[in-house]
């Protein structure tokens, strides 16, 4: 399947996730990636005002992972809060091109290997007014890793208390171009 939000398969190349105000969140967990929402090849995902809270995946994007360069994504007013990832993107993994645009968003106590909160392998992610507390990484990026040709532009970013157990205990750069704003 394209897309498999909270274990229901869709043959749509194209999505818009359920807001969860009013107190629900999203909460499920996969045996490989994207715990939550899995999409890859030719399609788009849409979340705004939704909350993805201990999704977990054994590989990659505890809540969401995200794989090819058609994958667009837009991420608005979206919390993510105790996702976990057994190697990359402990709430959301980027890879293989593509764009990731978030806009205010939370992402609080999540964890993996590689980017407590965030990862990206030859993608891009557009990030404003987002916020990342007490993510952690194994190893790289506490809260963000960008590696291999991934492009990051960061603005009115809060971060407070992310760690990781090797480098950037906010944010990990190897192989890929960032700017940080305010």
């Amino acid at each position: 399947c394209q897309i498999c939000p909270r274990s229901q398969a869709s043959q749509s190349s194209s999505a818009i996730l359920p807001s969860t105000s009013g107190g629900r969140s999203i909460s499920a967990s996969a045996k490989k990636s994207g715990g939550a929402v899995y999409a890859a090849g030719n399609s788009d995902i849409l979340a705004e005002d939704s909350s993805f809270e201990e999704n977990t995946a054994t590989e990659n994007g505890g809540a969401i992972s995200l794989n090819g360069d058609a994958v667009t994504s837009k991420l608005d007013a979206v919390t993510f809060t105790g996702n976990t990832a057994g190697e990359m993107g402990g709430a959301v993994y980027k890879a293989d091109g593509g764009i990731l645009e978030i806009t205010d968003g939370t992402f609080e106590l999540n964890s993996a290997v590689f980017g407590g909160a965030v990862y990206a392998s030859q993608g891009e992610i557009r990030a404003d007014a987002v916020t990342f507390t007490e993510n952690e990484a194994v190893k790289n990026g506490g809260a963000v890793a960008l590696e291999t040709d991934s492009t990051g532009a960061l603005s009115g970013i809060i971060a407070e208390n992310n760690k990781a157990g090797k480098d950037g205990g906010f944010l990990y750069a190897e192989d890929a171009v960032f700017s940080l704003a305010n």
